[in-house]
């Protein structure tokens, strides 16, 4: 027996299906997009911190180098 009001509801409820799906894929990409920018912008950050620290302490050791050779030369 053929029913063709079952087969359009079907049809209707697979595009419902179908829509519901793409929707939640879309906010997925989304969220995996804004994941990824924060984790970049975190890890440029930590970057940045590091190469600052880099400095300073290159900075104090020569600076204490530069103290340590000034009394050096007094003595």
């Amino acid at each position: 027996m053929y029913r063709p009001a079952v087969c359009m509801q079907e049809a209707v409820a697979e595009e419902q299906r179908m829509a519901a799906r793409y929707v939640n894929d879309i906010d997925i990409a989304k969220s995996q997009r804004d994941y990824e920018l924060k984790k970049a912008a975190y890890d440029q950050e930590v970057r940045t911190k590091t190469a600052q620290s880099d400095l300073a302490y290159a900075l104090q050791v020569s600076s204490y180098g530069f103290t340590f050779s000034n009394r050096s030369l007094r003595v």
